[in-house]
C-alpha cells in the first residue's frame, strides 16, 4: 500500500503511467479508496464518546474507535451512536443486509434520504410493535423466565449477548 501512495504522489512526476499501476494494484486499492471515502462520510455523524462508553472492551484515540467501527465493529453489531441501531437496521432492512457493507455508511449516504429509520423496531411476539413502549413490555414479561444459558445450547449457531438472544427469542426463536 505505501508503494501505491508513493506512486500517486510522485509517480507522474517521473513520468509513470497512473493506469497501469491502478491497475495492478487492483481490488486491495479500490478496496482502501472506498474505506477512506466511507470514512469521511461518517466522520461527522459518529460519536467517539458513546461508542467507548458501550464497547468498554475498546480503547484508543476518537480516531482509532473510528477505524475499528469502519473495519469490524459495525460486523460485530455495535452502534456508532445512540441513535442508530446496527442490528435493527440490517434486520428490518434485509436489501441493505444483503450488500455485505457498513449499514451506518448506507443510512448517511441514502438511508435517510429514503426514508428508513436510523433504529427500526424488530419484530415482537404479537407481530409488528407499534411503539418501542411495547417492545419494553414484552421484554420485561419475559426476561425473569427466559434461560439465556439454556437457549444457547440449544441454538450453537446463535452468537451474541444474553440480551441478544432474547431479543432472537422474541423476534422468531419461539416459532422455532
Amino acid at each position: 500500500m505505501r508503494l501505491f501512495k508513493l506512486f500517486i504522489r510522485h509517480g507522474q512526476s517521473i513520468g509513470r503511467s497512473t493506469t497501469l499501476h491502478i491497475r495492478n494494484v487492483g481490488k486491495r486499492a479500490r478496496q482502501w479508496i472506498q474505506l477512506k471515502v466511507d470514512r469521511s462520510s461518517i466522520q461527522p455523524h459518529f460519536d467517539a464518546t458513546y461508542y467507548r462508553s458501550v464497547n468498554a472492551d475498546l480503547t484508543g484515540s476518537d480516531e482509532d474507535l473510528l477505524s475499528h467501527f469502519m473495519q469490524d465493529g459495525w460486523r460485530e453489531g455495535r452502534d456508532p451512536h445512540a441513535g442508530f441501531s446496527t442490528k435493527n437496521y440490517l434486520w428490518a432492512y434485509p436489501d441493505v443486509a444483503g450488500i455485505k457493507s457498513n449499514p451506518f455508511v448506507h443510512f448517511i449516504r441514502h438511508g435517510q434520504s429514503e426514508g428508513r429509520s436510523a433504529n427500526p423496531l424488530p419484530m415482537g411476539l404479537s407481530g409488528q410493535i407499534e411503539t418501542g413502549q411495547n417492545l419494553v413490555n414484552d421484554l420485561e414479561k419475559i426476561r425473569p423466565h427466559f434461560d439465556a444459558e439454556f437457549y444457547r445450547l440449544s441454538n450453537p449457531q446463535l452468537r451474541g449477548s444474553d440480551e441478544d438472544l432474547l431479543l432472537h427469542f422474541t423476534q422468531s426463536g419461539w416459532r422455532e
